[in-house]
This record gives structure tokens, sequence and C-alpha cells, in this order.
């Protein structure tokens, strides 16, 4: 962006200035301000804007109107990228989504919704007053109880704080209360759930279960099991869920990091599987062709050795002719008997010419091969 005039970029790349604008701003990237060039051409003092820190989830490269395995896709099968040298391990990683998603907040009441937990609030309305006035509604109001009430009330303040560092937020299963965060490229899902929880006790020597909901905060795939290998967070002993907050968020922002890393690192490993397949590929067409090659060589030199060996019984074939028409010719010579001298030639000439039409030597086919071993 600071080597060339847009315009110029613009026409290498083929896409517009405003296509190429809005994505440096997306990423961003610093662009040069208006009159930048003019004071370049002019020869006068200009100052270029250092490249900021590339946020958490976002790509290294920035790819205008595909995505970055596409174009891996588009390399030569031999082609294997390397992966960046990020200068930030695991633990600064957390700590910059720490600092960057601050002091977090549950408050008792919600003053301020979030936009996706006003809707739902919205409808939760529409659905209670429906009930009021009819005495039912389908589906039913879902957080009436306090327990619901403290489940949105969570969601709208990891929402809120989520979104004031950085992230987008989609809504997923209104009952589970689950959302997609986009943290730069990644997709990270949050779902605030009520569980049933199930324990014993003994009363009066009797042992008794008793159950009891809570809330829990999920941070991973939408799945109710927790073997789905999403983490987990609720109520412990030593402090209520609220508390937690802030290590969510940040999980949240350290995993969309960790995410990216991860998938440049699986489409590395993706893109060595395939060159060993090509190579082996190439390998096999190799030996195919040797193979072929050699069974070809094999059979044009039986096909000769059989020629060979069929010219040589053709030229028995032919000196055998020759000697038979010689004994006859003197036979006839010895006592003509009733056979008219050129019904003798006749026959003789005839019977010569099939034996130099057999017969290699004559012919010099003996030396005429294809490639096949055929004349």
């Amino acid at each position: 962006m600071w080597a060339e005039p847009l315009w110029k970029l613009c026409e290498r790349f083929g896409i517009s200035d405003v296509a190429l604008k809005k994505a440096c701003k997306k990423f961003d990237v610093p662009t040069p301000p208006q009159g930048h060039w003019n004071k370049v051409q002019a020869g006068k003092r200009t100052v270029k804007i250092a490249l900021p820190q590339r946020d958490l989830g976002k790509p290294e490269v920035l790819v205008i109107g595909d995505y970055q395995w596409r174009l891996w896709n588009d390399e030569p099968d031999d082609f294997v990228p390397e992966l960046p040298d990020f200068d930030e391990d695991e633990t600064a990683v957390r700590n910059r989504a720490h600092a960057l998603v601050g002091t977090v907040n549950i408050p008792d009441r919600i003053t301020r919704a979030h936009a996706q937990i006003a809707t739902l609030i919205s409808e939760e309305q529409k659905l209670v007053e429906q009930q009021r006035a009819t005495g039912f509604s389908w589906p039913r109001p879902r957080f009436q109880s306090p327990l619901d009430r403290r489940r949105l009330r969570i969601a709208n303040g990891l929402l809120l704080a989520g979104e004031r560092a950085g992230a987008k937020w989609r809504r997923g299963d209104k009952d589970k209360l689950e959302f997609e965060a986009t943290v730069g490229e990644k997709r990270i899902g949050l779902s605030v759930r009520k569980v049933t929880k199930h324990s014993y006790k003994t009363i009066s020597g009797r042992r008794e279960r008793e159950e009891r909901e809570e809330v829990e905060v999920v941070l991973g795939p939408f799945r109710d099991e927790r073997e789905s290998g999403g983490r987990v967070w609720s109520d412990t002993e030593s402090g209520k869920l609220e508390a937690s907050a802030a290590e969510i968020l940040t999980e949240l922002f350290l995993d969309a990091e960790l995410s990216y890393r991860q998938g440049l690192a699986d489409l590395r490993d993706w893109r060595i599987q395939r060159r060993d397949l090509a190579i082996e590929r190439d390998r096999q067409e190799r030996e195919r062709i040797e193979r072929e090659t050699t069974e070809q060589q094999v059979a044009l030199e039986q096909a000769r050795v059989k020629r060979l060996l069929d010219d040589a019984d053709n030229l028995r074939k032919a000196s055998a002719i020759r000697s038979y028409v010689d004994r006859a010719v003197r036979e006839w010579e010895k006592q003509p008997g009733n056979i008219a001298r050129e019904k003798l030639d006749e026959w003789r000439r005839w019977a010569i010419s099939q034996a130099d039409r057999i017969d290699p030597v004559a012919n010099g086919s003996f030396v005429l091969f294809d490639e096949d071993g055929s004349k």
C-alpha cells in the first residue's frame, strides 16, 4: 500500500479501489492519506504509518476475494508453506487477551442489553403478554425463573464485554442461549446453559437422590455432552460463575488465536500430505512406465525370436520346394510321359515363385522388422 499508488495496485490485482480500501480497513492495514503520492512526486517529506500489531484471530496475510486454503490449493503439489514465526507464545497471547477483555462485571439487573439479548427479551415479553391475555402461549416463556433470568444476565454481560473487546456475536439456539463469537477470522462457540445435577444424601438411614438446576458456561462446540471438548465454568465453593466472566472471555480470545495458528499448521500438514501423495503418484507412474517399457521390450524380443524361427522354417520349406522342383524336372527329362513342356515350365515357375515368396533370404524380409516384431 505504501510502495505504489492505489490505482496501480487495483490494476495489478484486478479489483476496485473500494474493495481494496475495505479489505485494508477490515484487517487494520494503514493506507496513505490523501495527497501522499503528490508529496512523494514533489520530493516532499512524508510519514509512513507503521503496521499495527495483528489482532487475535486475524491472518498474517491479507487475502482479497478468496480464502487462504484455496490459494494453497491452487499451488503446485510440491508447495509447502512455511509457518509464520509468531513472536508471542501462548502465555503472552493469554496476557494480551486478558488486557483486551479487561474487567467484566455481571450486574444483578440488565440495565443495558446487548442487541442479541434485547431481541430475546422482546420475544419473551410478547410470550408473557400472550399468556396473560389468553392463558396460553406457544412456545412458552423461557426466562421467567430466577435461574433463567440469571442465565440472561450472564449472557448479556459476556456479549457486551466481548463486543467491547472486538468480538462479533451471532445467536444460535434460544433455549440453550448459544452464541457464536467471531474473533478476527475465527469462530468460537459460547453457551450459557441450564443443567441438572444430581447428588445423594442419607436421610433417616436412607440414601436419597437430589436434583438441582445450575448454570454453566461452555466455551466450544454446541453440544450437551461435556465430552464434546468444550470447557465448562460453573459455580464453585470459592465463588459464583459471574466472577469468572473475564476469564471466560480471555479464553475465548485465546482460543481464536490458537485456532488460527492451528489452522495454519493443519493446512501445512495437508500440503505436506498432498506433496507426499504427489511424490508417491509420480513414483508409481515411473514404475508403471518402466514396467510397461520392459514388458514391451520383452514382447518385442519374443516376437523377433519367433519371427527368426518362422523365417528359418520358411527357409527350409523354400529349399525343400526348390529341391522338389529340381527333382521333378530331372525325372520329367528322363521320362516326359504325357506332360507337355509348356505345362511343366508353367508349374516350375509357379513353384519357384512360391519358394521365393516365403524365402526370407531371397526376399530380404529377415532384416525388415517393425517395432512390434512384424514385417
